[in-house]
């Protein structure tokens, strides 16, 4: 497969919903009167909100651009994975630094369970995709040999 282009990567970007909300990311700097609804990619690995501020990201466009290379369709799938583990080491920092009742580490959880939802999701259609699991439950009879004994 040819190495993924900045559009590749920014489309798999906007699929993945990281950052999350924005449904378009723009590459250029952020403009005097900026778009409420696009990103702002100045440079690899700088995305800007419209106010001005870098966005974190869960993943790098060098590490998305890999991924698109390597798994192709699948790339998607394995991103959600790959951005619930970041988010659960930074609710592990996050449990240490604040503790579990704060309302930091209660978002950082319900954003890891709904990219940990995304992910088993998107495993099982793999599986699907692949043939690995039809979804179609059969019955089969015991075998008999000899005159109906059974194995």
């Amino acid at each position: 497969m040819d190495t993924p282009t900045v559009k590749a990567v920014i489309a798999l970007r906007i699929r993945i919903k990281d950052p999350y909300g924005y449904p378009k990311i723009c590459e250029s700097q952020v403009p005097a009167k900026p778009d409420p609804l696009t990103i702002y990619r100045t440079a690899e690995d700088e995305y800007y909100s419209p106010d001005g501020e870098r966005m974190s990201l869960h993943m790098s466009d060098g590490t998305l651009a890999s991924m698109i290379e390597e798994h192709g369709k699948y790339a998607e799938c394995l991103c959600y994975g790959e951005i619930a583990k970041n988010l659960g080491h930074e609710m592990r920092i996050k449990r240490l630094t604040t503790g579990a009742e704060s309302t930091e580490w209660q978002s950082l959880a319900e954003l890891y369970r709904f990219y940990k939802d995304l992910a088993d999701d998107c495993q099982a259609r793999m599986a699907s995709d692949d043939g690995r699991d039809s979804g179609l439950v059969g019955q089969s009879r015991e075998p008999r040999i000899c005159g109906g004994w059974p194995l």
